[in-house]
């Protein structure tokens, strides 16, 4: 004992000298916690007074103040000396007077009597037990100004009673302060319990100041506190922490509490669920979401826990959705016919989605309006709001069981602020309201929330005086009590108003307040919270205020979190660029028009069908690309209900947005779980490479990035679906510049439209409009004008679509892939590209070269499929780091690979190159040319396409006088139900011909094979309606009769030809037979 003539060693028990700093016998430091020199004058003081004033010193240290009538509880009498020996202590330097009458001592000197107390426990108990029965007293007969301050001490005596109570061991024991254990467990459960009220009591009002003091006062002797006690004490100073915006405190301070096994379930339920809250708030959405879960899974869990949990996992929805960016506000173009055009294209895209919201909304299903929804950008935040609706509901539900009117308001302002999100404005109002009128005129905090709640609604209902003085109102309480979050929120809210009343500089020094003071208190959602407000502005009023730019530049650490979780990012990218091909390749099959089946007559008077040509009516040219794009717009908005009401959010809580955190003085990214993963200096910088996709001049979000390289740290990237990317690379530019940094830019964007591809595809798309324009007779036929040999080198190359798909696959392709460290984003991105390319090159095997229903097309198709598969599977290889060996075997083989591809397709493309000049020079009326032609594409092998070209072989054989080659052949096709009837008829014609031809030139014919040729035209006469057809076979019989010299019936046959023919070389040959029958 200090101050007295011995004493013993903590450790051993060895007899000391009272001036002793270490036991002789074990070498324990006594009372290492002070300093050697206050021990020794402490102890010189104690001694150089008489005993019992000794005494009377040593207990004014156990309260943590002391004025008379304490003096005397602690000396256990009231005798009038009391105010003497308060005179006596006055004179120590050590003694500090508080307020009038009321004296402690400084820190050390009580923490060094403290600790001489705890090794007497038997000794300090009474004495404690006479204070708090004092302040009992106290409290019943003091003024309620006065009581808190009796109250705090009650309950800290309370604690320390409780947690210094013995276990009955012996029956027959005589010491009061040995009960039995569970009255031991009950005591300390009361004690807790009143503790919790007072604490909350303060905490819940927000009297900070008051919920401190009540804690310092229970923690100040922490370690002769029971061990629950000093869980519960441990659980509230968390809570402290995050009133103060200490956040890594507070986390340690629950983490610390969950790691030990001998938690109590309520007290685990509470710091799981507050270290949930903590979470939230400091953007580590995905652990708070476990942490409620955490909460939940718990085994007997109160109603008002699960509540508490259910609203938690809300909020931290919540904030996922607002940190992401809130609702997508597209840029508006300035050209304003461009803007025109996109607000229609726009508008129309929105009938649908407006039809699917009218009908949910019917349900009474809660979804945002179809302006919103109609941006694919939305559907995530809009199924995290609706998600976070779902928990506060279910919360809602369990509080409203239980009557909790506190709580069931809090979660009603959370439905009423996700109604203004959802607009659903009226109903938002309305809610407010009652809950403004249902909350007492006393309890002027609460209300001063409520209003700012109300506010919000106000201002989205156009009520911009009202809402302005409910959150004036609520300002003024804010300010009173303190709090600068809410402060924060109000003054956010006030710019709002102001800047809808079109009050520029009151909408400013709004937002100015409530950076600075977000700012000051540390508070990084009420930061955000505003500078969001700012950009929007600045995006969606073209008169901004310059100011805003001045605001947002020197904010000091700004925030962008990624639009969608970046698992999401992969099916972003491949739904976006597979969107134009399917449009395209749909409207490939839907648009073309086979033109009815005509005939090519040779000056041997063959007949062989005529080139088919696709025309592209103008009707099918509107109505399939409007078809396309409805079944597109009805395909989008069944996927965005999906994703509205199906999406699991299982991956979410897994998988939170990227969070990249700009500082003045360095850049730190924190990853899908929360955890930080890169902090690099803006002087560390030593590349930013910007790899954006454009289509024109802004970058499309899931395809842009930019790489920054560091020293001593991996490499960053910073998404293209951050929340404002272009703002946010800007800054980084800015600020590495501005600190000095030696790094080097690179330029790695690309924009299809602007570049030499982009050139390419528009030169396509304009050569197929005019092809199509000249095969639809709009424009003058370009198979007439141009030499046969360039007009088919066109169409091929017009409804190829190489022009076209080659910059596809080169922007969608092509670069991804060998762009440096793109395809190491996703191990999965060349998989499935070379998945898409192999079920293109299958479909072309299936469909034996019909893709689609231009034969060319199929063929670009097939080879882009086959260049698909060749150029993922090196890429692959060269991502797996295989040996040089492996690496060229492989590419040996691709390349391999993708010749015999094009060995296959050689046939067809000649087919079709032979196809297209015939249908010039039949154009060009050179029949002979265009049969020729016709035989070439039949010569032709290929494993693929349908079409059978039997007859351009016979015709082959008659040229060549291989007669009875031919009849075999034309007997085939006649017999042959494959064929259909308008080639069948043809063949028979021809046959007839070939016959004659044989006839004419052997001169060995009877009468009954020249018989048979004219019954044989007769067959061809009934079953073709095509009049050069008729013609032909009238000329076949006129030929027939002439040979049989009945000249009468050859005449009526030529005539008959002569009348149905517009062959200007045909009616030539008629009009030199016609003379010579005459004659």
């Amino acid at each position: 004992m200090i101050g007295s003539d011995a004493r013993n060693c903590p450790a051993c028990g060895d007899m000391l000298r009272s001036t002793a700093l270490f036991c002789p016998k074990c070498g324990t430091a006594v009372l290492p916690s002070v300093s050697n020199a206050l021990q020794v004058s402490l102890g010189q003081i104690l001694n150089s007074v008489k005993p019992g004033q000794a005494e009377v010193m040593r207990r004014c240290a156990i309260p943590r103040w002391f004025d008379s009538e304490i003096l005397g509880v602690l000396r256990d009498r009231q005798d009038g000396a009391n105010e003497k020996i308060l005179a006596q202590l006055e004179t120590y330097s050590f003694v500090r007077q508080l307020s009038n009458g009321r004296y402690s001592y400084s820190d050390d000197v009580r923490d060094l009597l403290l600790d001489d107390w705890r090794q007497r426990p038997d000794d300090l108990r009474p004495i404690q037990k006479r204070l708090y029965n004092y302040f009992e007293r106290r409290m019943g007969s003091t003024t309620s100004e006065n009581r808190a301050t009796w109250l705090r001490e009650i309950v800290t005596y309370d604690l320390l009673l409780a947690s210094t109570t013995l276990v009955k061991d012996q029956q027959e024991s005589e010491n009061p302060w040995i009960i039995t254990p569970s009255a031991v467990a009950a005591r300390v459960e009361r004690a807790i319990l009143r503790f919790r009220s007072l604490f909350e009591s303060a905490f819940n009002a927000h009297r900070m100041a008051e919920a401190e003091a009540i804690l310092i006062a229970a923690e100040e002797q922490v370690n002769i506190l029971a061990p629950t006690i000093r869980q519960w004490l441990e659980y509230y100073r968390g809570k402290m922490n995050h009133a103060s915006l200490r956040l890594p405190e507070a986390i340690a301070c629950y983490q610390q509490l969950l790691k030990q096994n001998n938690l109590d379930t309520e007290l685990k339920a509470l710091s799981s669920i507050s270290l949930g809250d903590v979470q939230v708030e400091n953007g580590s959405w995905s652990a708070a979401i476990n942490s409620y879960q955490a909460a939940l899974d718990l085994p007997k869990l109160e109603p008002g826990q699960r509540a508490a949990a259910h609203l938690g996992i809300g909020d931290a929805y919540n904030e996922i959705a607002i940190s992401s960016g809130g609702w997508h506000i597209a840029s508006q173009p300035q050209n304003p016919l461009v803007r025109t055009l996109r607000n229609w294209v726009l508008a129309l895209g929105t009938v649908p989605m407006f039809i699917l919201v009218t009908l949910l909304r019917r349900a009474g299903a809660a979804v945002p309006p179809a302006a919103i929804l109609v941006r694919y950008q939305n559907w995530m935040l809009a199924r995290i709001f609706r998600a976070s609706r779902e928990e506060v509901l279910a919360a809602y539900a369990i509080y409203k069981e239980r009557n909790d009117q506190s709580n069931m308001a809090r979660c009603e302002m959370r439905l009423v602020d996700n109604d203004v999100l959802f607009s659903s404005i009226k109903q938002a109002v309305i809610l407010a309201q009652d809950l403004l009128d249902h909350t007492k005129p006393e309890n002027t905090y609460r209300r001063a929330r409520v209003q700012v709640t109300l506010a919000r609604a106000l201002l989205a209902d156009r009520q911009y005086a009202a809402a302005q003085q409910e959150v004036e109102a609520a300002l003024k309480v804010f300010c009173a009590v303190d709090d600068g979050r809410w402060e924060t929120r109000a003054l956010s809210v006030l710019g709002h108003i102001h800047v809808s009343k079109q009050q520029p500089e009151p909408a400013l020094d709004a937002y100015r307040q409530g950076l600075e003071r977000a700012v000051q208190i540390g508070s990084v959602l009420s930061r955000e919270r505003i500078l969001y407000e700012l950009r929007v502005w600045r995006r969606t009023r073209a008169d901004y205020p310059p100011a805003i730019d001045t605001l947002l530049d020197t904010a000091s650490s700004q925030r962008f979190v990624n639009r969608f979780p970046r698992f999401l990012v992969p099916y972003l990218q491949i739904g976006q660029s597979v969107v134009v091909p399917i449009l395209v390749l749909l409207t490939s099959i839907v648009a073309p028009n086979l033109q009815p089946p005509t005939v090519i007559r040779t000056t041997s008077n063959i007949l062989l069908p005529a080139p088919t040509v696709y025309t592209f009516p103008w009707e099918r040219l509107i109505i399939s690309p409007l078809l396309v794009l409805l079944i597109a717009a009805l395909g989008y908005t069944l996927l965005g209900l999906v994703v509205l009401w199906r999406m699991p959010l299982k991956q979410l809580r897994q998988n939170q947005p990227d969070i990249y955190v700009i500082h003045a003085d360095e850049l730190v990214h924190y990853d899908h779980q929360g955890h930080e993963a890169h902090r690099i200096k803006w002087s560390d910088i030593t590349t930013i490479a910007t790899a954006d996709r454009k289509l024109w001049i802004r970058p499309l979000p899931v395809f842009s990035r930019s790489i920054i390289e560091s020293k001593n740290q991996p490499v960053l990237r910073v998404e293209g679906i951050i929340s404002w990317y272009n703002t946010a690379c800007r800054i980084i530019q800015e600020r590495t510049q501005a600190a000095g940094a030696a790094f080097s830019n690179v330029d790695l964007s690309f924009s299809l439209l602007r570049s030499r591809s982009g050139i390419v595809l528009i030169t396509g798309a304009t050569l197929l409009a005019v092809m199509v324009a000249s095969i639809n007779q709009w424009v003058p036929d370009l198979a007439a004008l141009l030499p046969a040999s360039v007009f088919a080198a066109l169409q091929l190359l017009a409804y190829s679509g190489v022009l076209m798909i080659g910059p596809m696959l080169f922007w969608l392709v092509i670069r991804p892939l060998r762009l440096r460290h793109e395809f190491a984003l996703d191990r999965r991105i060349p998989k499935i590209i070379a998945g898409v390319g192999l079920a293109i090159v299958l479909l072309f095997i299936v469909t034996n070269g019909s893709i689609v229903r231009v034969p060319i097309l199929s063929i670009t198709l097939f080879l882009a499929g086959l260049f698909l598969v060749t150029e993922t599977g090196y890429q692959l290889s060269v991502q797996e780091r295989q040996g040089r060996r492996t690496l060229v075997m492989r590419s040996i083989f691709q390349m391999v690979m993708f010749a015999v591809g094009l060995m296959v397709v050689v046939g067809p493309i000649k087919r079709e190159f032979y196809h297209a000049r015939a249908h010039a020079y039949t154009v060009q009326s050179n029949p002979n040319a265009a049969k020729d032609d016709r035989v070439l594409e039949a010569e032709q092998s290929t494993l693929f396409f349908s079409n059978q070209m039997d007859l351009e072989i016979a015709i082959a054989k008659t040229d060549a006088r291989a007669w009875s080659e031919a009849d075999q052949e034309y007997t085939a096709i006649i017999n042959d139900p494959t064929y259909d009837p308008f080639t069948q008829t043809l063949a028979r014609h021809n046959q007839a011909q070939s016959d004659f031809l044989r006839c004419r030139n052997t001169q060995t014919c009877s009468a009954a094979e020249y018989a048979r040729i004219i019954a044989q035209a007769d067959r061809v006469l009934e079953q073709i309606r095509d009049p050069q057809a008729q013609s032909a076979a009238y000329e076949t019989q006129a030929d027939a009769y002439g040979a049989l010299n009945d000249d009468a019936k050859a005449l009526e046959k030529l005539l008959r030809a002569r009348e149905l023919t517009t062959d200007a070389e045909q009616i030539r040959q008629l009009d030199i037979k016609i003379n010579d029958r005459k004659r």
